[in-house]
């Protein structure tokens, strides 16, 4: 994992299975979700099944918030993801 700190706030990078979201999300009042596995425009038409690593990913890190007492999940994407 790589993870920087920036005025009271940490960037983790991972691979976010659950594992890995629970040891993210640890010790935080909030988490800004910004994570996904991409691929850019057309890849979504042609890969359908890569594309659900990216609804894991989001579900592994609710669920790792859920258990750990975040209050407040943040999520945001784009029409690529």
């Amino acid at each position: 994992m790589i993870a920087g700190e920036q005025a009271g706030s940490q960037l983790a990078q991972s691979d976010y299975g659950l594992p890995g979201c629970q040891a993210a999300v640890e010790g935080a009042s909030d988490v800004y979700n910004v994570a996904a596995d991409m691929g850019g425009m057309g890849f979504i038409e042609n890969n359908k099944a890569l594309c659900m690593l990216s609804v894991l990913i989001n579900t592994h890190l609710l669920m790792a918030s859920r258990d750990a007492g975040v209050e407040r999940f943040f999520f945001a994407s784009s029409a690529c993801v």
